[in-house]
């Protein structure tokens, strides 16, 4: 039985793979302006994906952190089908 039929609600985070990754590639550039040097810039992307073994969609989130000093941003995503709707009033400081 899938959590889903026996009325559970998840959150279960996922490794990257491409197509993960593809859905917020306008996230993983620099954002613009100066880069502060003692808070983490934190964005949020919400989408749906279905994997291979899927029989359907599901809901995706992504935290993209950019921390002060790194080239890079961390990325998590993570796969939930819990109800509620995100704050997205912007980034996250």
């Amino acid at each position: 039985m899938r959590l889903e039929e026996a009325g559970y609600f998840y959150a279960i985070r996922l490794p990257a793979n491409a197509v993960m990754r593809e859905r917020i590639s306008h996230r993983l550039t620099r954002p613009v302006g100066r880069p502060s040097r003692t808070k983490v810039m934190r964005f949020y992307e919400d989408f749906g994906y279905q994997a291979a073994s899927w029989d359907k969609p599901r809901r995706m989130i992504a935290k993209i952190e950019w921390h002060p000093g790194e080239l890079f941003p961390r990325v998590g995503f993570i796969v939930t089908n819990l109800p509620m709707e995100p704050d997205w009033g912007g980034p996250v400081l």
